[in-house]
């Protein structure tokens, strides 16, 4: 299927229509309308223009085309409020609105959040206080009673994108997470609205859009559309960039810039904010750094004597010259402060260049210091999120700055000497929007526990040697050795070739489970390799084990694990006394399996009953050699793949994702 993407900036909207193998067949570009500036919030200057454009892009877009996707991608920080049949009632409220600093009746919104009853709603929101956000802009409107004409009526929330989805095509849009948590408004724990904060600001009235990640389908024109819930266009561009893994470490550098770290956890800091990303990432980003908005001081000083002396010059040969004599300075001789608005590096909101002797300013001494100090800016915000260069996995590049000032790229780089450099590419926010509606589905993992994921026989064996000796059975005569894999009454079975007594079998199983579920677990390790698989993003992994509720538990619990579980199920899960009886292996499979209908699974195992498991499934298994089973028995019972090692583990999983 075709892909549309669709990119709402301050300057510009981008758009580009995919083929299904991601080439480009086309691109437009217009001009963004006019944006709101000193009117009424109530004139609609700017959104019924981009409504309008819109439209028309996405008209020639689809010019024969049946199907496609269409994923959109927007300035976060902003929102609309509109009535139930989807006019607007404001105009589109940007986070260049700094609304939450006007004071109303002795104080401002920013204020106002600041106050101790708001810290932990501010805290799970990950985005601090700004003047600017919604949360502050909308308690500003709620609190001059700017909206007190619709005091009665039920206005509807959205971001930008998502507005332009209920104005285009007639549905309530879906807010994916990225949106929702960059109006402040957004609980990063429940991901969900923080509906105690958007009741404790006065907004319990409004009407806020469903969170999801889902697509809906309609039609426009004549084709039928699966629109994505629009995104973040931070996001967007990081996405295409490349950033994906844990320990990433982003240099967005355009307008603004932003630093970010890729990771699993949403480390909440003053220090920081907290976005989403995808697949379960967070985003510890550091934003409104001192970017190309800063850098244009200089730049327009310099157009500003070429334009007194009658002087035209392109900006293509304006840049050129600027870079070049920049290159030329072996070292920054000024002193820069960039501080031209507010940023998280200084109070200041006015720059300076200072440190100037007598023959040292030029054209090229003042861009070299001027692209020094952005790029020391830079570093020192990265040294905050990642105090630990070495663990820095990748660096990533995007935006305009990055893409053309290669000083600031290489000072960068030179601090992180075992990073991969990814390369920079063109139109890195299409490209995103193009992954995002085109990410593989995540390949669902079911575990076998013991022998394959930890190495729990030793320990069992010593557990049940204890056992039978305790009940006082040690002269029993054993026909064949112990094999961990089964549930400990077929094991029994296997060792004494059924000649125990339900009540012999019984008082071993007892005092097993009694001595086994305190045992401490000192002695059963996770298998060499294992746990960077179940680390892995690309997969969701579950457990399926015949071992005890208790003791699985308490396994994960020691080693730190159950953060990498979406489920865990074993035959007693389902058992509500002793009598009941207990569910099979493929039984097991089927249950986990039914929560996920429509996705791809794999079964990992290693024993042959794990391998019928799957494939009566009809999935495909997997065998592995480092646990109970052997070859043969594996290949006996079909097994899809056997892996001798986990790197080979790991190289049959790749051919799946």
């Amino acid at each position: 299927m075709n892909s549309i993407a669709l990119d709402i900036g301050a300057s510009f909207v981008k758009a580009a229509l995919f083929d299904e193998n991601g080439t480009v067949l086309s691109k437009l570009q217009r001009a963004s309308p006019k944006v709101h500036g000193s009117e009424d919030i109530f004139s609609l200057v700017q959104i019924s223009a981009l409504v309008s454009l819109v439209k028309e892009i996405l008209s020639e877009l689809t010019k024969n085309i049946k199907e496609s996707k269409l994923c959109v991608s927007n300035e976060m920080h902003g929102f609309i409020l509109a009535h139930a049949d989807g006019s607007p009632c404001t105009d589109y409220i940007s986070w260049q609105k700094e609304y939450g600093s006007e004071v109303v009746n002795g104080t401002s919104s920013v204020e106002i959040l600041a106050c101790d009853e708001y810290k932990d709603f501010v805290k799970k929101s990950g985005m601090g206080i700004r003047a600017g956000l919604p949360s502050s802009n909308l308690l500003y409107l709620i609190c001059s009673e700017k909206l007190k004409k619709w005091a009665e009526e039920p206005l509807h929330f959205y971001t930008l994108g998502d507005y332009l989805v209920k104005a285009l095509f007639c549905f309530e849009p879906l807010c994916h997470p990225t949106n929702a948590a960059a109006t402040g408004l957004y609980d990063l724990e429940a991901g969900t609205w923080n509906y105690d904060f958007i009741k404790a600001i006065g907004a319990e009235k409004f009407v806020f859009p469903k969170i999801s990640e889902e697509p809906v389908s309609c039609n426009f024109c004549d084709s039928s559309l699966s629109v994505y819930p629009a995104i973040g266009d931070q996001q967007a561009a990081l996405l295409g960039a490349g950033l994906s893994g844990e320990g990433d470490l982003s240099f967005n550098l355009g307008t603004g810039a932003q630093v970010s770290l890729l990771s699993k956890n949403p480390d909440f800091s003053e220090k920081w904010q907290i976005r989403p990303f995808f697949n379960g990432f967070y985003l510890k980003t550091i934003p409104h750094l001192p970017s190309g908005r800063a850098l244009n001081v200089f730049v327009r000083f310099v157009k500003d004597i070429l334009c007194k002396f009658d002087v035209a010059v392109a900006d293509e040969r304006l840049w050129a010259v600027l870079l070049s004599e920049a290159e030329k300075c072996e070292k920054p001789t000024l002193s820069c402060d960039l501080s031209f608005f507010q940023n998280p590096l200084s109070a200041n909101t006015v720059g300076s260049v200072t440190n100037i002797a007598e023959y040292a300013l030029s054209v090229g001494s003042l861009f070299k210091s001027v692209f020094s100090k952005m790029a020391d800016n830079f570093l020192a915000m990265a040294n905050l999120l990642a105090p630990e260069r070495d663990n820095v996995q990748r660096l990533v590049f995007s935006g305009g700055i990055a893409r053309k000032i290669r000083i600031i790229r290489d000072a960068i780089i030179s601090q992180y000497k075992n990073a991969e450099i990814l390369p920079i590419i063109e139109n890195e926010t299409l490209a995103g929007l193009y992954k995002y509606g085109n990410q593989a589905k995540k390949l669902h993992i079911i575990w076998d526990l013991d022998g394959t994921l930890i190495d729990s026989a030793p320990e069992i064996k010593e557990v049940l040697d204890k056992s039978i000796k305790e009940c006082g059975f040690s002269h029993l005569e054993q026909k064949a050795d112990f094999r961990s894999g089964p549930p400990l009454d077929l094991i029994l079975d296997e060792m004494y070739a059924s000649s125990l007594s339900e009540h012999e079998k019984s008082s071993i199983i007892a005092a097993f489970r009694k001595n086994y579920d305190n045992c401490g677990f000192n002695h059963t390790p996770p298998f060499d390799g294992i746990e960077k698989i179940l680390s892995d993003s690309r997969f969701v992994h579950h457990i399926v084990t015949n071992k005890p509720d208790l003791a699985t538990a308490r396994i994960l619990e020691k080693l730190g694990w159950e953060k990498y579980f979406d489920s865990v199920i074993t035959p007693y899960s389902f058992m509500k006394s002793a009598d009941d009886n207990r569910k099979t292996k493929p039984e097991l499979f089927d249950l986990c399996m039914a929560d996920f209908p429509g996705e791809k699974f794999v079964g990992i195992g290693d024993m042959d009953t794990d391998a019928k498991a799957a494939l009566e499934n009809k999935i495909p298994a997997i065998g592995v050699l480092w646990g109970t089973g052997t070859d043969s028995e594996l290949r006996e019972c079909g097994c899809t793949h056997i892996a001798r090692s986990v790197d080979e583990l790991k190289t049959i999983l790749a051919d799946y994702c």
